[in-house]
């Protein structure tokens, strides 16, 4: 048993124990250890290690809640989480006490807790408050609480205070201040303040401790600035401007007073007072609160040349009292009754036939007319303005006087200008309405020559070649004149200069500059002539060309001896050079007979072996370096002019194939089958081949049994000689080519002899093999013994598509074969491949027709199927003038050539890329470039296209513009000369009659203007004849027919008034189908081009009468501009305009409407009288007059009075002072009634809602309750008062927010901002704070605020227990055998508790006895029975201190005093060797009432259980025995038994008090 084998070594310790003899004990001094600790170690860290003594037993007295001490180690260690903060010092003594059997060992521990930076500084209150005015002097400053922080040393607060947040306008600054020798914080302000600007300031101000890293503590400081009166009224305007009309009623409303802005703060209403009124002095009545102006009399001041004015000061109601400045000054501005429209009078300067007459040369500033404008009227009414309208630009009204204007040119005329003007003049009053007169004025401008013809190109500079023709259209010259139509814009050319030998001839009215003799470049190459242009007028005005012809010489195209060269049997890497300038020249001079040769184009298209270079002597060369095949090129020979000439060449080189190393022979092997037995002279046996030994080679026998064979030596037949030989026999042939090198290895001929009459048939195994004897010389394929065939090599379909083998199967006696084909799938690895690298084709200008197959190209791929299938398309395809079939290859022309890009046709053609694709995937492509060439090829003799030419033009056709050409047959190029008779005469330049023209170059161009409408046809006789032809030449003749189209060049012309527009007029309301007018337009055109119709752009109300009724009042019905159209019927049709507007009459048909019926209008309710609510507008769409007039009045909802409404300008103002409290809305039902007759009226309701204003401070009802108390131990959260407050304003109470803005250090005490309950919000404690002088603010939604006194005092509960003022541990000294009762020491606690006194108590002692007593007054402990070390040295005494108070007992146990027995020499030495012999023989044994449970070992002293205890008496837990030694007295044993699962007694109480 477990239990059983616990208390025996319990028992054995007691006996040595009670062996152990008194007097042996020493005293030892006790040891101290020192160590540190940082707070808020984990439980378990190590703290120190204590030394301990052998043979001690240590403990730790009294026991620690914060460390623990390992007896085993002598490891001090941490129980729990340590926070210095909590302690009452960071110092904590431990006692070690260790025991042995012979002394006692003290050991002191001093444990020092070191400071961790765990806290933050903490200001008393979260917040603070400061109320400032703003007039306060800069400095003012206030105290602000310092922090504190729980840390020690660095960790603690430092004096780093700062301004967080809340200073951006740098106001205040922190100041820490220690000159009473104490820190102080003092926040002050740097720079003045200014409640308008800012009313409040939010400062975070932070405190810092000197940890690292730092902690902060925050401070809220709000500062609120107060109110002082530093801000005059200032007015919104210096000056205000009433407009009243002339017969406004005495009381009328005027102006409602000039509107003045005032800071937050809330004044008194500002006093206004009348301090001047013009020289009308009582004609007006100034409120002095509200500022209203009214009228007191009839409106007469007015008529004085001073007028009516105002002046106003306004002043609050502040201390000190302040005035505005400046005043504001209200003129009284009179409308008078508009009676009497402006009258317009003109008086032109110079007029002929009702026109005023202005000359085209007229300069700007130039007067026309003099216009004067009056008007009956007075003031306002008579006031007029002039304005110029229809003028386009061209002239503009300059002010003489108030009444006179000057009509005169804005800017300068020109050709382009009118011709005539309709001005209107519009004057217009400022009555209201305004009235308007108008007054048409006509101007006529007089032309004149201004401009002088300008050419399009006054430099033009062309090139010309000798041998042009008599008649050669040289240049077109064009010279414009900005004149208008007429003689000033007629012009006339002429050559002024440069005309040498009269080279050149000029059309003098349509500037063609043609030649009129033979040019000669040797004679003069270049011609420059000076070309005037002048127009017709009276003055006229010239401007000059200048026209430079260069004459260009004739180029010869190349020539080469001949066309096509062959180089044969060219040697295999061989080099050649071909000398092509030796083979090409060119007649011509300079540039154009200097050649350039290229390669044009190879066959194959891949080859590159030779190119184009220049030898050291300049010479251009084909150069071949080294020739590996056979290959074709085609060589471009041109000359270097601007257009070149060419020449082709081609050369041809075949390159003869390269001979191998040495000659092969292949088959290797031969087989042959003949009669056995007989003898055959001239059979053909085989025929022995050498591939690649080329010509010349020599066959011969190499080695075996050739008896009976014969072999030519030329072609390597073998033969039999007479061979009749029964057995197969077997020999060699070897092949030698003419260079002398013989096959490397020999041919083998096998000839089996078969019986006569049989098949050949294997009848033997023996030595027989599988052989490929024929088709394979590539060596691509091999057989296995087993008769497999493989490949071994790489095929190329496109090389050997097929290969047909033979196999032969071949014994010693006979042998047998069989032919087998290997067809050779395709795949696609070769890309298209074109005959050649590039392709020349040629095309004529004139003579090849559309559609037409310019060249063929093709392309080839060897693979098969989509493989090889090959797709051509134009990769490339300038101008799109060529397409290409796909597939044939077939380039066709798909643009004619003279409709080809100038560019294009100059460079001599276009070069474009032809693709081609096969369809195998993926795909390859290979690209051709093709060369297009124009050309033009000139027949024999001039033929022409056609016998008669047939032309068409409209009659429009601009002058020397060329609209046809006489063509020459297909294929002819030879240059020809074409005229219009047969002696070839020069072209006449003054044959005005002549309307069509034909240039020598064929050109049929139109020389004077057409007009189908004179003469819609034209037939002319047409020769040509070679260039250079002499008269006695052939000509062609041909008839050329030309027909002039009509167009449509006569618009309709409007009639009547019509070129001025048409003016209608309608009333509204009148019935659809009212006639509006009628227009009427003339064409001057024949036929359908004469056919007039009409129709209204812009608009479908109007035909020939209104469709429907009118409505003026709608905006798009006031009147209508629209145009009338009149088209003829020609193509394209030609229209004309005229300008129709229809005036819609007004019928007073329309009511005032208000903007909206009903209307929806705040207002402040602090809003002053007189200021401006709304501005009421109704629109009357009638028109201007009386009919739209509109006056406004209030016909209910204001009857006490509380607004006023302008009749005139519709201002809805305050006439009273408003109240939220009183009245928060009205009802105003206002009218707008216009000035017709009857007048009429229409109303609009104005849902007029008053705002509420924050101009009441929250007020507290149960201020008068000063205080409230409460008891310390009252928990968190218990309400200690209720504030309750309200405000005036309306829904303001609901929104009110209680604060606590002074008193609240520590935050004990919280409040509830919305339902205003003061609280507990942190455990209230009376010995460190009694009471709290707090300050509670309540605040509206605006920012006012109230604020009172309230303290809360905490009444005293008996909430602290005693504590020891000795730290523990305590030990006393008490010598052994001391005379009892002796005083040993005391023990002193106090009470944080006021009143409570204190009582002591020994609660009990360990081990348990009486020996010591507490006096319960003093606390003084005293021995009270002797002592004795050697029976116990260590005594734990546990005392409590208690208090007395009246309600409730607390008590403490603080504290464990030990008492240390000190030692006294009080035993006989004795000897600790054990004695030998009989005499050290010790007899143990057992007596009791339980001896029986129990047996001693009688040698050892071991004592055994003998029975369980637990079935021997139930419930026992001592056991009472005596320990028997021989010759000794016996010794009391007391054995506890312990409970093995924790079931044993338990205490009810952990202390008892008796």
């Amino acid at each position: 048993m477990k239990q059983t084998g616990t208390v025996a070594a319990l028992l054995q310790l007691l006996l040595l124990l009670l062996m152990q003899q008194p007097g042996i004990w020493a005293a030892e001094s006790p040891d101290r250890y020192n160590f540190t600790v940082h707070e808020n170690r984990p439980a378990g860290f190590q703290v120190g290690q204590v030394k301990m003594s052998s043979g001690f037993a240590y403990q730790l007295s009294p026991d620690s809640p914060l460390f623990s001490f390992d007896p085993g180690t002598g490891i001090v260690t941490t129980k729990s989480l340590v926070d210095r903060e909590a302690l009452s010092s960071d110092v904590i003594d431990l006692l070690v006490i260790g025991t042995s059997a012979s002394s006692v060992q003290t050991i002191s521990v001093r444990v020092n807790v070191l400071d961790e930076n765990d806290n933050s500084p903490r200001f008393p209150d979260a917040t603070v408050g400061w109320d400032l005015s703003e007039n306060s002097a800069v400095g003012s400053g206030r105290l602000l609480p310092l922090a504190t922080d729980p840390d020690a040393g660095a960790n603690s607060v430092t004096l780093n205070y700062k301004i967080v947040a809340g200073n951006e306008a740098g106001k205040f600054h922190l100041r820490v201040e220690s000159s009473l020798g104490f820190p102080q914080l003092n926040l002050i302000t740097v720079a003045r303040l200014d409640r308008e600007t800012a009313a409040s300031y939010s400062l975070n101000i932070s405190a810092e401790d000197g940890g690292n890293p730092a902690r902060h503590g925050y401070l809220a400081v709000s500062v609120t600035v107060l109110d002082y009166n530093d801000n005059p009224p200032v007015f919104e305007a210096a000056s205000v401007t009433a407009v009243v009309n002339e017969s406004t009623p005495v009381g009328s409303v005027l102006a409602t007073g000039p509107g003045y802005r005032r800071g937050p703060a809330r004044f008194a209403e500002l006093a206004a007072t009348e301090s001047k009124v013009g020289p009308a002095g009582g004609q007006f009545a100034l409120d002095a609160v509200s500022g209203v102006l009214t009228l007191a009399r009839p409106l007469d001041c007015f008529r004085t040349s001073d007028g009516c004015s105002v002046t106003v000061e306004a002043a609050d109601a502040g201390t000190p009292q302040l005035m505005s400045e400046p005043d504001c000054l209200i003129t009284i501005s009179v409308q008078l009754a508009n009676s009497n429209p402006p009258e317009i009078r003109v008086i032109l300067t110079t007029q002929k036939d009702g026109f005023a007459i202005i000359d085209e040369t007229s300069k700007p500033g130039d007067a026309l007319a003099i216009v004067q404008v009056t008007d009956a009227d007075v003031g306002l009414n008579g006031e007029t303005s002039l304005a110029l309208l229809n003028s386009s630009g061209y002239f503009a009204l300059a002010s003489l006087t108030s009444l006179y204007y000057q009509i005169v040119t804005a800017k300068a005329f020109d050709a382009e200008s009118p011709k005539q003007f309709a001005l209107l003049l519009l004057a217009q009053d400022k009555g209201n309405p305004p009235l308007t007169s108008t007054l048409a004025v006509r101007v006529q401008v007089n032309r004149a020559n201004q401009f002088a013809p300008e050419f399009d190109q006054p430099l033009i500079d062309t090139k010309l070649s000798e041998a042009a023709p008599v008649g050669s259209l040289v240049a077109t010259l064009v010279a414009r004149d900005n004149d208008s139509a007429g003689l000033n814009s007629q012009v006339q050319y002429q050559i002024v200069e440069g005309n040498v030998d009269g080279a050149f001839g000029l059309v003098p009215d349509t500037g063609l500059l043609v030649t009129r003799q033979p040019l000669s470049l040797a004679s003069r190459p270049a011609y420059r002539l000076n070309i005037s242009a002048s127009d017709m007028g009276p003055k006229r005005l010239v401007s000059y060309a200048l026209v430079t012809v260069g004459l260009q010489g004739v180029n010869h195209p190349p020539a080469c001896n001949a066309s096509h060269l062959s180089y044969a049997a060219r040697p295999w890497g061989s080099a050649l050079t071909v000398p092509l300038a030796a083979l090409c020249a060119d007649a011509d001079q300079d540039r154009n007979g200097s050649l350039t040769f290229s390669v044009r184009r190879r066959r194959p298209p891949t080859d590159t072996q030779c190119s184009v270079t220049t030898s050291s002597g300049g010479l251009q060369q084909l150069d071949c370096p080294s020739l590996t095949a056979s290959a074709q090129y085609a060589i471009r020979v041109a000359d270097n002019a601007d257009k070149p000439l060419f020449a082709d060449l081609t050369i041809e080189i075949e390159v003869s194939r390269p001979l191998s190393a040495r000659p092969k022979l292949y088959p290797a092997l031969y087989l042959a089958a003949v009669p056995a037995g007989e003898q055959w002279f001239g059979a053909e046996l085989a025929r022995i081949r050498a591939p690649n030994s080329g010509t010349n080679a020599t066959f011969a026998f190499d080695s075996g049994s050739t008896v009976g064979f014969a072999i030519d030596s030329a072609d390597g037949t073998v033969r039999l000689a007479g061979y009749a030989a029964d057995a197969p026999v077997e020999f060699s042939v070897s092949v030698t080519d003419s260079r002398g090198a013989k096959a490397s290895s020999p041919a083998t001929v096998r000839v089996f002899p078969v019986p006569a009459g049989a098949l050949l048939r294997v009848r033997s195994a023996a030595g027989a093999f599988y052989v490929i004897a024929d088709g394979d010389p590539a060596g691509l394929f091999s057989i296995s013994p087993a008769g497999v065939i493989s490949l071994t090599g790489s095929l190329d379909r496109e090389a050997t598509p097929q290969f047909n083998l033979t196999v032969a199967f071949v014994t010693s006696a006979d042998f047998c074969t069989v032919a087998v084909r290997i067809l050779v799938a395709d795949i696609n690895d070769n890309s298209p491949a074109f005959e050649w690298s590039a392709y020349d084709f040629a095309v004529n200008e004139s003579s090849t027709p559309l559609g037409h197959v310019i060249g063929v190209l093709t392309a080839t791929d060897p693979d098969l199927g989509l493989n090889g299938r090959v797709t051509l398309e134009l990769a490339s395809n300038p101008g799109r003038y060529f397409s290409l079939d796909s597939s044939a290859g077939l380039l066709y022309l798909a643009r004619p050539v003279p409709l080809w890009k100038a560019a294009d046709l100059a460079s001599g053609g276009v070069t474009l890329t032809v693709r081609a694709s096969d369809a195998g995937s993926p795909s390859r492509s290979a690209e051709a470039t093709v060369r297009v060439s124009v050309s033009v090829t000139p027949p024999p003799w001039p033929k022409l296209a056609r016998s008669t030419f047939s032309f068409a033009l409209f009659e429009n056709a601009s002058v020397n513009s060329e609209f046809g050409r006489v063509a020459l047959a297909v294929g002819a190029s030879e240059a020809v000369e074409f005229a219009l008779s047969p002696e070839f005469a020069p072209l006449s330049l003054t044959d005005t009659q002549q309307r069509i023209g034909l240039l020598p170059s064929g050109g049929l161009y139109v020389a004077r203007p057409l007009d189908r409408e004179t003469r819609d046809t034209f037939e002319l006789p047409v020769f040509a004849r070679f260039v250079g032809a002499g008269p006695a030449a052939g000509l062609a003749t041909a008839s050329v027919v030309v027909h002039v189209g009509d167009i449509n060049d006569c618009a309709p012309v409007f009639g009547g008034s019509g070129a001025a527009g048409f003016v209608f007029q309608l009333a509204e309301n009148r019935t659809a189908g009212q006639p509006v007018g009628r227009v009427f337009a003339a064409d001057a055109d024949a036929g359908p081009n004469g056919q007039v119709q009409y129709w209204l752009a812009g608009t479908a109300d109007f035909a020939l009468r209104a469709l429907r009724t009118f409505d003026r009042e709608l905006p798009t019905e006031r009147q209508f501009l629209f145009t009338v159209v009149a088209a003829d019927g020609g193509e394209p049709t030609l229209t004309s305009t005229a300008a129709v507007r229809v005036v819609i009459a007004d019928v007073n048909d329309c009511e005032p409407r208000f903007s909206s019926a009903w209307l929806n209008v705040s207002v402040a309710e602090d809003a002053a009288e007189g200021a401006v609510v709304a501005r009421l507008t109704a629109n009357d769409e009638d028109a201007a007059g009386d009919n739209s007039a509109v006056s406004f009045a209030i016909v209910s909802g204001n009857e006490l009075g509380h607004f006023a409404l302008s009749e005139v300008t519709g201002e809805l103002r305050v006439a009273k002072l408003l109240d939220y409290e009183a009245q928060n809305s009205f009802r105003l039902v206002v009218t707008a009634a216009d000035r017709g007759s009857p007048p009429l009226i229409s109303s609009a309701t104005i849902l007029l809602r008053v705002t509420n204003v924050n101009d009441h401070r929250p007020a507290f009802a149960n201020a008068t309750q000063p205080e409230a108390s409460v008891s310390e131990a009252a928990a968190p959260g218990t309400v200690l008062y209720r504030f309750r407050a309200s405000d005036e304003d309306a829904g303001d109470s609901e929104r009110l927010v209680f604060s606590i803005t002074a008193g609240n250090s520590g935050g004990d005490i919280g409040m509830d901002a919305s339902t205003g309950r003061l609280y507990v919000a942190n455990a209230l404690d009376f010995e460190t704070r009694s009471s709290y002088s707090l300050t509670v603010r309540v605040a509206d939604a605006g920012g006012l605020a109230a604020k009172t006194a309230f303290v809360v005092r905490v009444l005293n509960v008996n909430d602290n227990p005693p504590t020891f003022k000795q730290a523990a541990p305590l030990v006393l000294h008490a010598p052994e055998n001391l005379t009892a009762p002796a005083l040993l020491g005391r023990v002193v606690a106090t009470d944080a508790d006021i009143g409570d006194s204190i009582s002591y108590r020994l609660v009990f002692q360990e081990p348990f006895g009486d020996e010591f007593a507490v006096d319960a007054r003093s606390g003084e402990i005293r021995a009270v029975h002797s002592l004795d070390r050697e029976r116990v040295a260590v005594y734990k005494l546990h005392l409590a201190a208690l208090d007395s108070p009246v309600s409730a007992q607390l008590t403490s146990t603080a504290t464990v005093v030990t008492v240390i027995v000190d030692d006294v020499d009080d035993n006989q030495p004795i000897l600790l060797t054990p004695p030998t012999g009989d005499n050290a023989l010790i007899s143990f044994g057992l007596a009791g009432s339980d001896a029986s449970m129990f047996a001693v070992d009688r040698s050892t002293g071991v004592v055994t259980l003998l029975a369980d205890p637990a079935a021997a008496s139930t419930g026992r837990a001592f056991y009472n025995l005596s320990v028997l030694l021989a010759g000794a007295e016996p010794q009391p044993l007391l054995l506890i038994g312990q409970s093995q699962d924790g079931s044993g007694p338990v205490f009810t109480q952990t202390a008892y008090w008796a």
